[in-house]
């Protein structure tokens, strides 16, 4: 029996790690666009209310935006909003992207 709680207990350890690693390396790509990105003039498509996603008794909000860069046209969703946006569709937003095509925004 202690065998099993042992094998669980390394496989949440490995999950978890993992799951860090990720989180980590989102925040770290976001952090960097804001510094040395270029600034784009972008659209919101679409401000929503994320209801498959609660923590604390909160839902968040996400953004789907539509920005041009090189010639394509991208669409993108925002990280989680916490708090409730200031922006409607069809607003102008700026986009922060880098060569390899990823973008943010800051809201």
């Amino acid at each position: 029996m202690g065998m099993i709680f042992l094998i669980w207990g390394v496989a949440f350890f490995i999950v978890q790690t993992i799951l860090g690693v990720i989180a980590s390396s989102k925040d770290k790509l976001h952090n960097e666009l804001l510094v040395s990105g270029t600034q784009i003039s972008g659209t919101v498509e679409k401000v929503y209310l994320q209801i498959s996603t609660r923590y604390a008794g909160e839902y968040p909000y996400r953004i789907i935006y539509t920005y041009t860069c090189q010639g394509k046209t991208y669409h993108q969703k925002s990280a989680l909003i916490w708090d409730k946006p200031d922006c409607m569709e069809n607003d102008t937003i700026i986009v922060y992207v880098n060569d390899s095509g990823k973008s943010t925004i800051q809201i």
